[in-house]
């Protein structure tokens, strides 16, 4: 995990050799979070920017809305589906 123009980037260097069909990043947030928020998250929809190289050199690049929870009850589920 690194940082790049004010956001965070996770990268694999080796992936299995398999389909991938989904792929969740779950940070713990509060006050053992590893991030602080500098906007309100629930104010807008927010965007993550993706880019996938398969292991055949095809790359696959867009954006993928992020599941905030904002609105949910304390304790429910986040998870943002495709």
């Amino acid at each position: 995990v690194t940082s790049k123009h004010g956001g965070i980037r996770t990268t694999f260097a080796t992936a299995p050799d398999a389909p991938v069909t989904k792929f969740t990043l779950r940070l713990k947030g509060g006050k053992q979070g590893l991030l602080v928020n500098s906007e309100n998250l629930c104010a807008k929809p927010r965007y993550a920017e993706v880019s996938l190289k398969g292991q055949n050199g095809k790359v696959s690049s867009g954006q993928t809305r992020i599941g905030t929870g904002c609105g949910k009850k304390a304790g429910a589920s986040s998870a943002q589906r495709p």
